[in-house]
């Protein structure tokens, strides 16, 4: 099922494999149609040729018997007469002489109604005897022989090979019949010839499908050419590859042009709007860095430095400042406990106070409790600084709204659905500094507390 679909879709992604495909099998059945009919013509022209050839031989050799010298073999007995050899004699000789006779022998008919025996075989080892009954298989074949040359109507088939028969009568000098000539002759060289010519049709329907086939592409891929410079156009549109202002140069005067037309009016429609938008975003970006810089400016000012509001390019710096200590991944809640334990860890090895110690638990838990809530995930990162302990803390949230900022960070109990709260409040009042960027990229949150 896997190959076939692969097939399927190598089909489908092509219009000119599918016009290719459906040519070929068109022609195809037009080739095929053609060469059946031939076959079928030849075949029937070949059976009245043979029907032809049968009953002119038996007609020929019905010509070289004498009636009355016939009529008077009835007997066994007269297979040994002058009569008799003469006639088979005659019969033998014209097989010879004509190599497509498989039998040849006269007969009579019988005193029985519808029967026929035999009378002169010119098989001379193992013939048939005068009297012997013959296996009519066409009477009325047979009864027309008495007034004209005839043949069977189509070839009889059996383990000695593919014959058709052919009759004549046997005259007296009054014109009476006494007999007929029976004739077989093969049709082997019949067969020969039609394999002959199916293998030969059967090359020249393969030669003329392959040719077909590959005129047909050469032909579809150059007419479809302009098609395949309007896809490549609109995947380089699409990847950036190409210049909207860069025209389609498509002069076919049909309806590629129309549609290379077409294509070069939505380029420059797409111009026009990714140049409007571009214009917009710039408005948007510099009303955003003007507010930025306001809030920046006056959180700064009213928090007498403590607090640092920074873009995203100025947040690395301080994320990579100082050794790292630890690192804890925020995940599920009980992390934010983990969190606790290991900034109480760090602390009391530097000697915090216990004061300073549960301050800064409260922060860590406070901001970590906020990454479960608002971001799902986040890495909380222990640094040692010059001057003390830095916690940075990271996450891929939806960020927080800027315009809301100057109340989460001064008005306790102050809340919105993606802000810190209430708990941004503790962190402003308990840690000694803090730099925060926020965007829709996420948050970045770092606290320090210094060493007393």
């Amino acid at each position: 099922m896997g190959k076939i679909r692969e097939i399927r879709m190598w089909y489908q992604s092509s219009i000119r494999r599918k016009m290719t495909f459906k040519v070929a099998i068109y022609v195809s059945l037009i080739l095929l149609m053609t060469l059946v009919s031939n076959y079928i013509f030849h075949y029937i022209s070949s059976k009245e040729w043979f029907q032809a050839e049968a009953s002119n031989l038996a007609a020929s050799a019905a010509s070289l018997i004498d009636g009355q010298e016939h009529n008077r073999l009835r007997t066994h007995t007269d297979e040994n007469s002058a009569e008799y050899r003469k006639i088979q004699q005659l019969l033998k000789i014209f097989q010879d002489n004509n190599s497509d006779i498989k039998y040849i022998y006269t007969m009579r008919k019988s005193n029985e109604e519808n029967k026929w025996e035999y009378v002169v075989d010119a098989d001379t080892q193992d013939h048939h005897h005068i009297g012997d009954d013959y296996a009519v298989g066409n009477y009325e074949v047979m009864e027309n022989a008495n007034t004209a040359w005839v043949a069977d109507n189509g070839f009889q088939t059996s383990q000695w090979g593919t014959f058709i028969t052919g009759f004549a009568s046997i005259k007296d000098t009054n014109g009476q019949t006494l007999g007929l000539v029976f004739v077989m002759i093969t049709a082997n060289r019949m067969i020969r010839h039609d394999i002959g010519i199916g293998l030969w049709a059967l090359f020249l329907f393969i030669f003329g499908l392959r040719l077909i086939i590959y005129t047909t592409n050469k032909a579809i891929k150059k007419s479809t050419k302009p098609l395949d410079e309007i896809v490549f156009s609109i995947r380089e549109w699409q990847l950036g590859n190409r210049d909207l202002q860069q025209k389609l140069n498509i002069k076919t005067g049909d309806e590629f042009e129309v549609l290379g037309e077409i294509m070069n009016q939505a380029a420059d429609l797409l111009f026009k709007e990714k140049r409007m938008l571009e214009e917009d975003l710039e408005k948007s970006k510099m009303e955003r860095d003007k507010i930025f810089n306001v809030y920046r400016d006056v959180i700064f000012s009213v928090t007498q430095g403590r607090f640092n509001l920074l873009n995203e390019s100025k947040s690395n710096p301080i994320s990579c400042e100082g050794n790292l200590i630890t690192e804890v991944k925020i995940l599920q809640p009980g992390d934010v406990n983990t969190a606790r334990v290991f900034i109480n860890k760090v602390l009391e090895q530097e000697k915090y106070s216990p004061e300073r110690i549960n301050h800064a638990m409260l922060c860590v838990s406070e901001a970590a409790t906020n990454v479960i809530k608002h971001a799902n995930y986040g890495i909380m990162q222990i640094r040692k600084i010059d001057k003390g302990i830095r916690v940075a803390i990271a996450d891929e949230g939806p960020g927080m709204e800027m315009d809301k900022l100057p109340n989460m960070v001064f008005l306790n109990g102050f809340s919105t659905k993606i802000s810190c709260g209430y708990g941004f409040g503790i962190i402003n009042k308990f840690a000694d500094k803090i730099y925060l960027t926020t965007s829709r990229n996420g948050t970045f949150l770092a606290m320090d507390f210094f060493e007393s």
